[in-house]
This record gives C-alpha cells, structure tokens and sequence, in this order.
C-alpha cells in the first residue's frame, strides 16, 4: 500500500525546488546576455526570462504560508530581513549601486501581513508603511539608483 505522504506534491519543499529550477531559468538568461551577449538569440532568453518570472509568485506564496503557520513569526522576518540584508550589502559593495532586490520586497509583504494579522487597530495601520514603500519603489518614485 502507498502511503499518501508520498504522494503530495504540493507540499513546500516540492514549491522551493520548482522556485530555484525556475528562478535559475532567469539568471542563466541574465548571465549568457551579460557575458556572451550573441550566445542566446532573443527568443530563447526571453522564453527563460518568463520561465524564470514564476519563481517570485512561487516564493510570495510561500512567504504568505510561513506568515500564517510560523509559530516564530518575528524570527522568520529576522531571517528574511538578514538575508535581504546581506545581499543588499554585498551587491553594493561589488558594484557601488544599488538596483533593488526580490527578497526586499518578500520581506516587506511579510512584514505588511505580520502587522495585519494584529488584533489592534492602530498595529494594524502600520501596515500601510511596508506596502506603501514598495509602491513607492514600484513607480520609481524612490529610485533605487542615484
């Protein structure tokens, strides 16, 4: 007899495998037009591009579960915060810019969801200020470049 562990599918390490394969999809693409620019015609890198964009829903996904079932919810956002952090600080100490980072934006929405999920009022307004930001982002009304 089968167990029915074995057959789900949809649990999340099966998410984060598909998110890594589809998000390396992307950076390949990034990669062979940055360093062998006629290596790839366009078709095909924009074929892996799109391929690649379905890690960021795949990955939001898995932030919003982890908001809701986390039974250290502060202490994921720490991890989440620290890892955005770090890549921050090392992408702008290799290339003196700062061009934005996903994992920034998984760490605002997680924070925006932890603030909503107060039973106060005035706790959960402050949520506005993580969305608000990424908007702000978004639009480009903060640029990320100087």
């Amino acid at each position: 007899m089968v167990d029915n562990k074995q057959l789900n599918f949809t649990n999340s390490v099966f998410l984060k495998i598909i998110g890594i394969i589809t998000m390396t999809f992307d950076h390949f693409a990034k990669m062979v037009t940055f360093f062998k620019p006629n290596l790839l015609n366009q078709v095909t890198i924009n074929i892996f591009q799109i391929i690649g964009r379905v890690s960021f829903p795949i990955f939001a996904f898995l932030v919003v579960e982890a908001m809701i079932h986390s039974k250290n919810k502060i202490l994921y956002l720490f991890r989440l915060f620290l890892l955005s952090f770090s890549y921050d600080l090392i992408f702008f100490l290799v290339s003196k810019e700062y061009w934005g980072n996903p994992i920034t934006t998984l760490f605002l929405g997680g924070l925006a969801i932890y603030f909503l999920q107060s039973k106060k009022v005035y706790i959960k307004l402050l949520a506005f200020i993580p969305i608000i930001y990424t908007l702000l982002i978004s639009f480009n009304v903060i640029p990320l470049l100087a």
